[in-house]
């Protein structure tokens, strides 16, 4: 069912000074501080009689949750977002990354692609069917989440811990999807539907300390050192997942020959090492989808020493895996070890479980009809997810999730270029054109 009778440019208008509103909140996480933010979602929604309320896991960690009783025919449909974003360098932005400035056709400020604008869709969907009498079949609730950035434990985690029926649901749509992706003559709007799982790992290597005058070729920092160098220029194995597939033959589907078989070739083990590092131009395209296609292992941080004449006896680094679905956080210490050698120790300290959705499902259905209609040639597919989202909490619920917070970029623009970005923005046709898309999707859904 459509809802009919919308003013779409007073709807766009008030979404956008809903965007606007969020983007001046400072939200940077750490701390996070959004409660803030929170209490603004809350007031806007309980205004127009809808019921909102803000919980907090802690002082000024604050989430928001809304719900519309619907008939009970189907499980609630979750719309979630998170209201924390990740630091700004101010001196680095054209505009102030806290003043949601308005520029040649776009809208700057830090979370106006992650994920504030996802909050002002959910938002707005939430007041439509509202003023418009729409009674929907099944629940939809909304929830504008504290913590994502720094994973969620003070978020989504503290909500589905503690207050799991506030969020439960049948299926949740969540970010990092339904963006423009041009390749070729084919645009199409990947839906993530998987994302890996994590393992934050400590390398360590022992060795007696020393005096610094006497230089040691099997130092501890030395040790270190060749395993760092080794997961830099031994890639872990290759595991291709079919949502991973799927996205690389439709992009390869857009190009000419023989780019389009050069794509297909990254598919493709023996190959695929030779063509991602030297046959696609563009190095930081061709690093995202290497790591859709393996197992990784990236070094985030080392330690050791502190005096200037002391080698030391301990060197540390800090990893961060991230594993295919099917693959397990066992698979992927094996997978490292069998590269850093002997002599390296490998403890994780932090892991969490990928996530998978199927394809098969009415609401995935939905998405496609209606990016069909409203992009007529364009095609929504699924794609796997290198990072991990709220997705990886509602899992432990039962909930199936999609991310999918549509915006039109231009051809010219990847959505990667915007993402945690100095400047970020988003286009507001754009923004104008993902907003009518979301609500279509939503109603049609539940309505």
């Amino acid at each position: 069912m459509r809802v009919t009778g919308i003013d779409w440019e007073a709807a766009h208008r008030e979404a956008k000074e809903h965007l606007k509103a969020l983007l001046r909140f400072d939200t940077t996480n750490p701390p996070g501080n959004e409660t803030p933010a929170a209490r603004y979602v809350e007031k806007v929604l309980r205004d127009a009689g809808i019921a909102a309320e803000v919980l907090e896991s802690a002082p000024g960690r604050g989430s928001c949750v809304a719900r519309i009783e619907g008939k009970g025919e189907g499980g609630p449909l979750l719309l979630t977002s998170h209201l924390d974003v990740v630091p700004a360098e101010a001196d680095k932005w054209k505009h102030p990354p806290f003043a949601a400035v308005e520029d040649g056709g776009w809208l700057y400020g830090r979370g106006a692609i992650d994920m504030k604008s996802m909050t002002a869709y959910a938002l707005m969907t939430m007041l439509l069917l509202k003023r418009h009498g729409v009674s929907p079949r099944r629940d939809l609730i909304l929830s504008a989440v504290a913590d994502e950035e720094e994973g969620g434990a003070a978020g989504m985690g503290f909500l589905v811990d503690k207050h799991p029926d506030r969020v439960r649901a049948e299926y949740a749509f969540n970010e990092v999807g339904g963006f423009t992706l041009t390749s070729g003559n084919r645009r199409l709007y990947p839906v993530q539907v998987a994302s890996k799982g994590f393992a934050w790992m400590t390398l360590r290597a022992e060795r007696p300390p020393a005096h610094g005058s006497v230089p040691r070729e099997d130092s501890s920092i030395h040790v270190l050192a060749e395993a760092v160098e080794r997961l830099k220029t031994r890639r872990l194995p290759f595991h291709v997942h079919p949502a991973a597939e799927g996205l690389v033959r439709q992009l390869a589907e857009g190009l000419p020959w023989p780019q389009g078989a050069i794509l297909r070739g990254v598919l493709s083990p023996t190959i695929a090492d030779f063509i991602l590092t030297r046959l696609i131009p563009d190095r930081d395209r061709a690093r995202a989808l290497s790591a859709t296609l393996r197992n990784t292992a990236t070094v985030t941080g080392l330690r050791a020493g502190g005096k200037a004449n002391v080698i030391p006896g301990q060197a540390e680094a800090t990893i961060d895996g991230r594993f295919i679905p099917g693959q397990t956080v066992e698979d992927l210490v094996r997978e490292v070890r069998a590269v850093v050698g002997e002599g390296v120790s490998v403890d994780v300290f932090r892991s969490g479980a990928p996530v998978l959705t199927e394809v098969d499902t009415p609401l995935f259905r939905v998405i496609r009809e209606v990016i069909a209609r409203r992009d007529p040639g364009a095609e929504a597919v699924p794609y796997l997810m290198v990072g991990f989202t709220d997705a990886v909490h509602l899992a432990k619920i039962g909930v199936k999730t999609y991310g999918f917070a549509p915006v039109k970029l231009p051809p010219d623009v990847p959505f990667t270029s915007l993402y945690h970005a100095h400047d970020e923005r988003i286009p507001i046709e754009g923004f104008r054109w993902g907003l009518e898309t979301f609500v279509e999707t939503v109603a049609e859904f539940v309505a």
